[in-house]
């Protein structure tokens, strides 16, 4: 099988204000049994967010339960069914006319080609994690 199907990456990030000593893990798959789930959990030393099914959820330390924070889930374009991916795109799809419209050519906040290259160097340095079983430094 040569597909990349599933992932599962252990991370060490460098060291800076947010990060000392910070590790993290993502899993992704694409053929795991059971609904598709889109999530994101980040925990620190006073608690932990996680968004889900396009919710925000908040827990502190010792609170034993997550809790919903309210937000504003913003416009759907019409005939756009609603889901994790069509309010992302309707919002970005929005910024990125109004700056065709200003004659600028770039969407402030936007992923950049520097960006882009940066995300490559990860997922390389994860295939070459994977061949050699050895952590990779990603520069």
């Amino acid at each position: 099988m040569t597909t990349d199907d599933e992932a599962n990456l252990l991370l060490r990030f460098a060291d800076s204000e947010l990060t000392e000593g910070a590790t993290g893990t993502a899993s992704l798959s694409m053929v795991e049994a059971g609904k598709p789930e889109h999530r994101l959990e980040i925990f620190g030393e006073r608690g932990a967010y996680m968004i889900e099914d396009n919710s925000l959820w908040q827990s502190r330390v010792g609170d034993g339960e997550w809790k919903r924070v309210e937000t504003d889930p913003g416009e759907l374009a019409s005939g756009m069914r609603d889901n994790d991916w069509a309010r992302g795109f309707t919002s970005f799809s929005r910024k990125i006319v109004e700056a065709w419209r200003a004659g600028r050519p770039m969407v402030e906040g936007a992923a950049t080609f520097e960006d882009g290259y940066r995300t490559q160097l990860v997922l390389d340095a994860a295939r070459q994690s994977n061949e050699s079983g050895c952590w990779e430094k990603i520069k």
